[in-house]
């Protein structure tokens, strides 16, 4: 009963240590191909990137911090979970927050157009 019919959901996938991947949900038409053309994914960054990164660095790439290890699970349009699989078994949850445009100046050239919008 908590499915409804002609509601759009988002699909998420992690595409790196801190990176967010938010597709849009397909039209449910074939008359909507315009609308495939205007959209595509957004990725934006999570807080905790830089630390996350550094985790990695730091381990210098063994097994346990290896991306394929990673699991997440959607729990609201706001809230996502994420085992960035460490082999600690920690957890991070993250809310969606509101971006504010502009640009992110950290990182290198190829993510200064990416924002924050999950924080730890």
């Amino acid at each position: 009963e908590d499915y409804v019919e002609n509601e759009q959901r988002s699909t998420y996938c992690i595409v790196g240590y801190g990176k967010i991947a938010e597709f849009p949900s397909l039209p449910s038409s074939s008359d909507d191909g315009e609308q495939l053309s205007n959209g595509g994914a957004k990725i934006t960054l999570t807080s905790d990137r830089g630390a996350l990164c550094q985790f990695v660095k730091d381990r210098n790439h063994d097994s346990l911090s290896d991306l394929r290890h990673t699991r997440a699970a959607f729990v609201s349009p706001d809230c996502l979970v994420v085992s960035w699989g460490r082999g600690d078994g920690f957890v991070v949850i993250y809310r969606r927050v509101q971006q504010q445009g502009g640009v992110n100046n950290r990182g290198n050239k190829n993510e200064r157009n990416l924002q924050v919008g999950w924080n730890a």
